[in-house]
């Protein structure tokens, strides 16, 4: 057990100390610390702590064992050390660093001997602190990476990640030598973090491990098509029968028959009319008054759904499949797949595009494939895939001219107007050196159509004589050249 992840253990000593909570601390608006809690191994040994104040500052109360590097200082950033020699027998103290008139308490721990931390209901680590120990038991699920060791705990109360877990020698990187799987029952302690809105208990250190007596063998298939059918598992049970729990009604059980200490449950899926979707199927059973669980995750495919940016963001985070069309508003300064795009309902994000080698630049039309994803709260495009892209081309108006009509090619186009059509459309006339086109109608942004169009010009106070700038198709009407789906980029007033 790592010394400097011991404080679960001398949380009512340090209890007895303090007065306010971790959050309650971390609001202080004079002064901020890195670390409220300082853990110093048995041996001895030094812990810094980064003070930041905006005023002159004092530490208190520091006791006889503990030395500090300093005890006062200034406004800015600060770094004190706090140093101890070794320890016969356990030390606890709680500094006090005054700035301001507000007190921020640092708990210090020097522990000597080992001390078994209790266990802790889930509920009670989702609703505990930051950088504080815990060790919890429950089953296994969403065994998601084999090399680290990460999935989550279950208990009657609550799930919480795993994220990491340590060998048997306190290793990391070799989770499969703990012989660890879906089901089994395990006894786990670590640090609580938060990363994004997720709790996770970090490198944890196994304490004990109860095989599961029921076990998902293989499934016939984990991803069923769009159309349905049906679906096997097959599992190996060496408890007292076999019942399943399924949380969706597209997932039906059809049959279970044993054979033994195998088992083979069929389920009938049914067909899919919307994007594609994922469960998590519960095989239980049940030995001398214990229960014992296996899970196993199914996906189904769906058809893609169609969307606007302003659709897409107002999606839920799952696994359906978007497919959203727009302008590159916007590209990540040092990664070309991670970019912006803008419609006229809206803008958003999309991580790590498979752009198949195709570099974008801003004002490109494109046509993306993904899920609806999130980062620390913000939504976000993930697993897409570059469907069509268009290249902006900027050319003259004597050369848009003499451009085949497609709606799959875009042009940029810059112009002064020379008269305006229809204006609550945006229907103008616009010429450079080169000649003179009609533009059928100016959009606020992709995809706007109909009314979403009127009242543009006047909107921005558009006039004959000002100079602007368009993107769109080439197109014609009765014979006639004309520039259409013109999105607006800008203007200069005359």
């Amino acid at each position: 057990m790592k010394l400097k992840y011991i404080f679960t253990a001398l949380a009512a000593v340090f209890a007895l100390f303090t007065s306010c909570s971790e959050e309650e601390m971390a609001q202080l608006g004079s002064v901020q610390v890195s670390q409220s809690y300082v853990a110093i191994p048995a041996e001895g040994g030094t812990c810094e702590v980064t003070v930041r104040a905006n005023a002159d500052w004092q530490i208190t109360d520091v006791p006889e064992w503990l030395t500090l590097s300093t005890d006062h200082g200034t406004i800015g950033e600060t770094v004190v050390k706090f140093t101890a020699g070794a320890a016969t027998s356990t030390n606890t103290a709680t500094v006090l660093l005054t700035c301001n008139g507000e007190t921020q308490r640092i708990n210090v721990l020097q522990q000597t001997e080992k001390v078994d931390l209790p266990i802790s209901k889930i509920k009670d680590v989702l609703n505990g602190v930051d950088g504080v120990t815990y060790r919890v038991k429950g089953v296994v699920t969403g065994l998601s990476n084999t090399i680290y060791g990460n999935y989550d705990v279950v208990d009657e109360t609550g799930s919480v990640y795993i994220y990491g877990t340590l060998d048997a020698s306190g290793a990391e990187k070799n989770f499969a030598s703990l012989g660890i799987e879906a089901g089994d029952i395990v006894t786990v302690e670590g640090p609580r973090t938060t990363y994004g809105s997720t709790i996770e208990l970090v490198n944890v250190t196994v304490i004990a491990i109860e095989k599961s007596l029921i076990k998902v063998d293989s499934l016939s298939t984990t991803t069923v098509e769009k159309e349905g059918g049906e679906l096997v598992a097959y599992l190996t049970c060496k408890g007292e029968g076999v019942s399943v729990e399924s949380p969706v009604d597209w997932l039906a059980v059809k049959s279970v028959k044993t054979f033994g200490q195998n088992a083979e449950v069929t389920f009938a899926v049914a067909a899919n009319a919307g994007g594609d979707r994922k469960t998590s199927i519960s095989f239980v059973t049940t030995s001398k008054g214990k229960t014992y669980t296996a899970t196993a995750d199914v996906t189904q495919k769906g058809s893609i759904i169609a969307a606007n940016v302003s659709e897409f963001l107002a999606a839920s985070v799952g696994d359906s499949q978007y497919r959203v069309t727009g302008l590159v508003s916007k590209i990540h300064e040092k990664y070309n797949n991670n970019f912006w795009i803008q419609d006229a309902t809206g803008e958003m994000y999309a991580y790590k595009v498979n752009a198949q080698g195709v570099t974008l630049t801003v004002g490109d039309f494109v046509t993306l494939v993904g899920k609806r994803g999130e980062y620390n709260g913000s939504a976000q495009m993930t697993e897409a895939v570059l469907e069509k892209h268009s290249a902006i081309q900027v050319v003259t108006v004597a050369d848009f001219l003499t451009k085949s009509d497609s709606n799959d090619v875009y042009y940029e186009l810059t112009g002064e107007i020379t008269s305006i059509a229809k204006e609550d459309y945006g229907n103008i006339y616009i010429k450079d050196a080169s000649g003179e086109a009609y533009i059928y109608g100016v959009l606020p942004g992709y995809g706007a159509t109909g009314a979403a169009k009127q009242g543009l010009l006047a909107a921005k106070g558009i006039k004959v004589g000002d100079t602007i700038t368009l993107r769109g198709n080439k197109g014609s009407y009765k014979g006639s050249p004309q520039m259409v789906n013109a999105v607006y980029v800008s203007h200069t007033a005359k």
